[in-house]
């Protein structure tokens, strides 16, 4: 995954609106680069430098808010049960009871958890800033862009060692309670005979044990009564409760008070997670009426006790509606009936210090019930005369939290209240539900949406990209959703702001048969219109200078689609879950090497866009070190490590003898603990060494051929593909015909193809000639029966005396015996994984340094000054290229829009792979904007090869390259070179 495209699951779609806007900072960066290209400036980044500040400082106060009501929580419930700040401290919950013990655990385990989900809010900002600076300093070269720059990582990474301190004590604050909860001698209660009366439900004698209790408890008389409800409520006993709070409290000349019904609330929404038999049910259900029947009996006081705020800024509302507590909500509402209008609207819109009004507790617990009972009670206030603007964004928050989350009975129902108060509900990007619904794939929630409140939004249009929904589910693949919106009337000619329709979204990313579906008008009908491209800009003076030292390029991760395996296999539950709280990190590193790569677990981007690249003394010392930190534990936050593992690479080329290699370039290394030497983790990466390459007569960097509007049409197969048909006198693509001179291909054995449309002399010979070898010939063509092109295909081209053909042209005949003003495209084919894996033979190929440099060889001594573009349909070769080379520009060719996808390749799996790669290694020797071109036999046609020169593209690759020249020559008014 990239990590814009999935941000969205990573964050906390409460806090979506403070989280800094990654997608948003990366479009006002492509707009800035876009507008200085086409004006051939130096990129104005000051859009894009405010946004960030202002971004930078929302996160920072929000963090600051939320680390401080955090922190009040766990002060709060430690001075509730009397604990001291350090729960080390082994005399600091001796007093508590076994059920204080496990009430303080599951509150501290509720903090703890808040605490990480406010450590992955920081990691996850942290990681789009530092992508967004990378993205600013990458165009503008190394320049410095802002000189607050170092002020804000500071703050960040201040900001970052605080939430990982605070995570990692209460981690260690819920591991001593639990310890202590396990501690059998810990009596059930300091006072056996009164808790025996209590846990047996014998009211009657808990309330004449009280005031003894009273006088042997160094506790105020309110905090232990409160104390022993909350003991009653959580143990389910309703006699108790009922005693206590009916005729105990009175007697004691104690009111009900918010801090109470709290506490209650707080204590029953606990117990309410671990009912199972029904008898406990019941139970709870009779404590639930009594707590009702409590909030009705307020009397005037009620709008006094429910409306007062804690130390935290909440209301009895919030607690109940946190805990899912139904019929507790509707109290409380049913009271507020005899409120003036002001307190019935504040009792519903309070926030606390962390901005939360009830509603969007009940919706973030999925407290089905609760968000009904509030909902209706918005309802009927919203038909009073008062009014207020702030339900609509309320309503539209509670709506992208249910729809973030997936909660169904949600989304049906504040669907349908948003219909009456929030007719066109947005995200704080300006996306509708169904953007949302379509991007999550969740087709029956579109369909639910389409239903109530988006029944006008199918085409709506969200303002960054200019996407509709149906966009959205084209570019993430999702066909049920697609269906959907087109069944409701989905508009698929809509353009986005850079004119791509949802059909081409889909094509660019790979998703074929999705882009086949929905396909509208043909493009002979709709016209074509001149595509705007980039200016190619030459490297020139900037480029980096060859490389003279081996280097190690390393993927995370396997590079090949359908793999069952992960890049990182944690083995413990352990490690998982500091994984998925971001307390893990790998660091990779090469002994040769003082570069140093650490990677925050869990990964948020495909590393197949991030390889690593590491300079080795030579190719026999390649080695590759990972270890395995943990950033929680550690004295002052320092990373501990937890174990690692070393690879040693060079046995790929010793295993298959001299020159010889494996296909499978990936390799699984076990992460073995430190001490214990067990194994905890495997990782699995991708390799590939690079060798010098070493030459007398390598030219300097020199001009692209290709400039901007330049047009070349390039011989491909002159008598056509391998493909058995009638569109071609004969079977055997590149052959040399006896009689006749021919199209210029590979030289026998060598997969090195040349692809021009010249002919060049051969000397006539009589058939009489070759007679004595019929008898040979007739032999091999029963053998080639057996072979794999023969049982697939049903012939096996270039068979001699099957196919008319003469000797192969080796590379060093076409480079020497053709003029120089002939421009050649070097297709240079290596064996690939799933050919080699459809052939049913061994993944064994020659080793693919020695591979590149004897063509390397050939060309820079016998090219000169000939035109040449190297191209390959491997990208190791076209990585090797752009590395050993920079004479020549280098093109990747990819067979990701042609159906069906055989080629398992992730860089080869769409074109915005394809693009992505060639871009991310500059393989065509240019920065800004790519050269492109186009192969197959659809080429042949020349109302396509015209449709193709309209369009912009720059090179055009043909079996019938006179045909086609023709057909492109004699067009009028057009002004485009037609290059060799």
């Amino acid at each position: 995954m990239r990590f814009g495209r999935d941000l969205h699951l990573h964050q906390s779609s409460e806090w979506v609106e403070h989280h800094v806007p990654y997608n948003r900072l990366k479009n006002l960066l492509k707009i800035a680069v876009e507008r200085a290209t086409n004006e051939q400036t130096r990129p104005d980044f000051s859009d894009v430098e405010s946004c960030l500040d202002q971004s930078i400082a929302v996160h920072l106060r929000f963090r600051e808010k939320q680390d401080n009501y955090l922190r009040q929580q766990v002060e709060k419930t430690k001075y509730h049960y009397h604990i001291s700040s350090r729960v080390s401290d082994p005399t600091s919950m001796c007093t508590l009871s076994q059920i204080d013990v496990e009430i303080l655990c599951e509150l501290f385990s509720k903090f703890s958890q808040e605490a990480f989900q406010l450590l992955r809010y920081q990691r996850l900002d942290v990681e789009a800033v530092s992508r967004i600076y990378a993205k600013i300093d990458k165009h503008l070269e190394g320049e410095k862009c802002h000189s607050a720059r170092p002020n804000y990582l500071d703050k960040f990474m201040r900001q970052t060692l605080a939430s990982v301190s605070m995570a990692g004590k209460l981690d260690l604050t819920v591991a001593r309670v639990q310890e202590r909860r396990s501690d059998p001698s810990r009596p059930a209660y300091p006072q056996p005979r009164l808790y025996e009366a209590l846990r047996q439900d014998h009211p009657s004698t808990v309330a004449y044990m009280v005031e003894e209790s009273l006088q042997q408890s160094n506790l105020p008389r309110e905090l232990f009564l409160s104390h022993l409800l909350e003991l009653a409520v959580y143990e389910l006993r309703p006699n108790t409760v009922r005693t206590l709070l009916f005729d105990v409290l009175p007697q004691n000349d104690i009111a009900i008070q918010a801090v109470l019904l709290n506490r209650l609330f707080m204590v029953l929404g606990l117990r309410k997670g671990q009912l199972s038999a029904p008898y406990s049910c019941t139970l709870f259900c009779k404590i639930r009426d009594l707590l009702c029947q409590v909030i009705g009996e307020l009397g005037p006081r009620s709008e006094e006790v429910l409306l007062s705020e804690d130390e935290l800024g909440r209301l009895p509302l919030h607690y109940a509606a946190s805990a899912g507590l139904l019929w507790v909500c509707m109290a409380i509402f049913n009271v507020a009936k005899s409120w003036n209008t002001t307190s019935r609207w504040c009792l519903i819109m309070h926030t606390d210090k962390r901005d939360c009004s009830p509603l969007e507790y009940a919706v973030v617990g999925n407290h089905r019930d609760a968000v009904s009972s509030v909902l209706v009670y918005l309802e009927r206030l919203l038909d009073a005369p008062y009014s207020d603007d702030g339900i609509g964004s309320l309503l539209s928050r509670m709506l992208f939290i249910a729809l973030h989350y997936g909660y169904e009975g949600l989304i049906s129902i504040i669907s349908r209240t948003c219909s009456r108060f929030c007719q066109r509900p947005r995200t704080c990007e300006g996306a509708s539900p169904l953007h949302v619904a379509a991007r999550t794939g969740r087709a029956d929630h579109v369909r639910l949406l389409l239903g109530n409140i988006c029944i006008s939004d199918v085409s709506s249009v969200e303002p960054m990209y200019g996407w509709t929904a149906l966009i959205v589910a084209c570019v993430e693949g999702h066909q049920s959703v697609v269906d959907v919106l087109l069944e409701h009337g989905a508009e698929r000619d809509h353009r986005d702001h850079r004119g791509w329709t949802a059909q081409e979204h889909a094509a660019f990313r790979g998703h074929l048969a999705l882009a086949k579906a929905i396909a509208g008008p043909s493009k002979w009908e709709a016209g074509t219109d001149r595509l705007p491209a980039a200016p190619l800009t030459q490297q020139g003076a900037k480029i980096k200078a060859l490389h003279q030292r081996s280097q190690l390029v390393v993927y995370l991760g396997s590079l090949q689609e359908g793999k069952q395996f992960k890049h990182i296999e944690l083995r413990t539950p352990s490690l998982r879950s500091k994984a998925s709280d971001y307390n893990l990190a790998l660091k990779v590193s090469s002994p040769w090497n003082h570069s140093v790569r650490q990677l925050n677990l869990s990964l948020l981007s495909d590393t197949a866009n991030e390889p690593m690249i590491f300079e080795l003394p030579t190719p026999t010392e390649a080695e590759l070190c990972l270890e395995l930190l943990d950033l929680s534990d550690g004295p002052k936050c320092q990373a501990q490590l937890l174990g690692g593992g070393t690879a040693l690479l060079m046995d790929n080329l010793s295993t298959f003898g001299e020159n010889r290699e494996s296909l499978v370039r990936e390799r699984t290394v076990p992460i073995l603990m430190s001490g214990s030497f067990q194994v905890i983790a495997t990782v699995t990466f991708t390799f590939l060494i690079i060798k010098p390459f070493q030459h007398p007569s390598i030219p300097s960097v020199r001009e692209c051929f290709l400039r901007f509007g330049d047009f070349c049409l390039v011989g491909h197969r002159g008598f056509g593909q391998n493909v058995a048909g009638h569109d071609y006198l004969q079977l055997g693509e590149n052959t040399v015909e006896f009689l006749h001179a021919s199209k210029i291909q590979s030289s026998m054995g060598h997969p090195t193809f040349i692809l021009g449309n010249r002919h060049y002399h051969r000397n006539r010979r009589s058939r009489s000639l070759t007679r004595d070898y019929d008898h040979g010939a007739q032999q091999m063509q029963e053998r080639m029966r057996h072979t794999v092109d023969y049982m697939n295909k049903g012939f096996k081209p270039n068979t001699r005396g099957h196919i008319v053909q003469d000797l192969f042209a080796t590379i060093e005949e076409l480079l020497i015996q053709l003029p120089e003003n002939l421009g050649f495209n070097v297709e240079i084919k290596y064996p690939r994984l799933h050919e080699a894996t459809e052939a049913g033979v061994a993944p064994v190929a020659i080793e693919i340094n020695t591979f590149v440099d004897k063509i390397l060889e050939k060309i820079f001594t016998l090219s000169h000054s000939r035109n040449i573009i190297l191209s390959s349909f491997t990208p190791e070769i076209c990585i090797l290229l752009a590395h050993k080379q920079q004479t020549y520009p280098v093109m990747y060719i990819t067979n990701a829009g042609k159906a069906p996808v055989l080629d398992r390749e992730k860089r080869a799996g769409s074109l915005q792979a394809a693009v992505r790669f060639a871009r991310q290694w500059g393989l065509d020797g240019i920065r800004s904007g790519l050269l492109c071109g186009s192969y197959g036999p659809l080429n042949n046609v020349p109302e396509n090869a015209q449709l193709q020169f309209d369009a912009g593209i720059n090179i055009l690759m043909a079996d019938r390259v006179g045909l086609i020249a023709t057909a492109l020559q004699g067009r009028d008014g057009d002004d485009r070179r037609l290059k060799n």
